[in-house]
């Protein structure tokens, strides 16, 4: 039996198909864990003695439905990009566009094209390991722009600041802004040094949160689950990487900076900051 899910934020559609071609039934449930349990309880109410699954953006609004699958036991899930759905619904006796028949165009598709459409794989312990580092790049975006307003502020009040600070990307310089307070310092100049005492605040903070996330990092090649000379560590997909962890990957890497030499093992590149005069 093949089933096709059209997917949607709030809702999913499925429809059923059996052999040779013939609709078994119709059902729509919540894009929910209730929804989804109800939705594989329907299809294999339909007593057939095998399910094939083909779901719709199942890397986005479909993940859940298709994750929950795979972990429910369900051996083949596949993926269906919505231009084949559009081939195959156009196929049909109407060219309606409802959900309904967008799902049965998926049924139709998987069961004549379905040993070709892609796997859906579980997620495993790459994808802990891409949502780590791609959250830390973004704290380490943030925090280079919070640095680059706070230089910007600094300058306009004391344009050799950086001689008794040091560099905004070290703590001791974030602090030296925190507690900079000068004397016979007017309403505007007050109200420059809140902005400056807030930007501080906010890049001491994102300092704290990618220590954590590189101190998590660290744990993973430690544990044998990923190893440190894998070119795709980071914002690269750890999806592309073989089997065995240890082997080099064969998708092409962003440009990543390497470890840090004090820390050779470390997968994290060091944390850095462009400062715009």
């Amino acid at each position: 039996m093949d089933v096709g899910v059209d997917t949607h934020k709030k809702t999913h559609v499925l429809v059923a198909v059996g052999t040779p071609g013939q609709t078994l039934g119709t059902r729509t449930v919540a894009n929910t864990p209730a929804g989804w349990a109800a939705a594989l309880q329907w299809a294999r109410e339909q007593q057939q003695q095998h399910i094939r699954w083909g779901v719709e953006n199942s890397g986005s609004l479909g993940k859940g439905f298709a994750q929950f699958l795979l972990a429910q036991g369900e051996a083949e899930v596949r993926e269906v990009v919505p231009h084949r759905t559009a081939q195959y619904r156009r196929r049909g006796r109407t060219q309606d566009k409802t959900d309904a028949a967008d799902a049965l165009a998926m049924a139709r598709l998987l069961g004549a094209e379905g040993d070709g459409l892609p796997l859906v794989h579980a997620d495993d312990a790459s994808t802990e390991l891409r949502l780590l580092s791609d959250h830390r790049d973004n704290l380490i975006a943030d925090r280079t722009r919070l640095i680059n307003q706070l230089h910007a502020q600094m300058l306009r009040r004391d344009p050799r600041y950086e001689g008794r600070s040091g560099p905004l990307t070290q703590a001791a310089g974030v602090r030296f802004c925190q507690e900079y307070d000068p004397l016979h310092a007017d309403a505007l100049v007050r109200t420059r040094l809140l902005i400056v005492r807030q930007l501080a605040t906010r890049i001491a903070a994102l300092a704290t949160a990618i220590a954590a996330l590189t101190a998590q990092g660290s744990v993973w090649p430690h544990s044998g689950r990923h190893s440190s000379n894998c070119a795709a560590w980071g914002r690269s997909s750890p999806r592309g990487c073989s089997a065995n962890w240890g082997a080099p990957c064969a998708s092409t890497p962003r440009r990543r900076s390497p470890p840090s030499p004090a820390s050779p093992r470390s997968p994290w590149p060091p944390v850095t900051a462009t400062v715009t005069a």
